[in-house]
């Protein structure tokens, strides 16, 4: 939480609120005092630094300051940013997809190394151009999405809109219905048929539209 809030997970008690550069103005205060509470040897302090960071009222105000990136993994691969939709270039958006997959889980430099080049047509230096396509990748996202680890790397989109992990939810909600064994309704209101159909719609607009008919003679 420190590296997304600041870029390094070695900031000291008492956390400068200056240095959670990562975060909106408005919450830096509250998120410092938070983690001055959590880094506390106490267990009781600990507790109340979680519950700080969990209270009601900070969760509206961080969701109100936090535009979300939307991440589109169903079809072409992109992502919407507040302030546009950029390029990827092919090396970056190869590194995006893995990392979406695992869903903000470290992926390892070994297991970048497999996902991203077919054996025999790995660079000179396969670590070398990962780190430099995560750190354009880093760049194109802005701070707090990408963090950097010893192991690897993890993308973090718990706060934004992934289509990929949204449809995986409907598709257990979907799956979920279907084994609760509610008595039948009409298709037009099974909640099973409905989640299915929810869960196929981020690819509709992926899909080809069919050619307009011929104009009549």
């Amino acid at each position: 939480m420190l590296t997304l809030a600041s870029g390094t997970s070695r900031l000291t008690v008492p956390v400068e609120s200056r240095r959670l550069d990562r975060l909106p103005e408005t919450l830096r205060i509250d998120y410092a005092h938070a983690f001055d509470q959590l880094m506390f040897p106490s267990l009781e302090t600990q507790t109340r630094g979680r519950d700080l960071l969990a209270h009601p009222d900070l969760l509206v105000r961080a969701r109100e300051a936090y535009e979300p990136r939307r991440y589109r993994a169903l079809g072409p691969l992109r992502v919407h940013l507040p302030e546009g939709t950029p390029a990827l270039p092919p090396d970056v958006r190869a590194l995006l997809a893995t990392l979406l997959l695992k869903h903000g889980r470290t992926v390892t430099h070994e297991e970048l190394r497999w996902g991203l080049w077919d054996p025999g047509d790995e660079p000179r230096d396969p670590r070398a151009e990962v780190t430099r396509a995560a750190g354009e990748l880093a760049d194109l996202l802005g701070p707090g999405a990408l963090t950097t680890s010893a192991h690897g790397y993890a993308l973090h989109t718990s706060a934004d809109d992934v289509d990929v992990v949204r449809c995986d939810e409907l598709v257990r909600r979907a799956d979920a219905a279907r084994l609760r064994g509610r008595r039948p309704r009409p298709a037009s209101w099974s909640p099973g048929r409905w989640r299915c159909g929810a869960a196929r719609s981020p690819w509709r607009t992926c899909r080809a539209r069919p050619p307009a008919p011929p104009a009549p003679a």
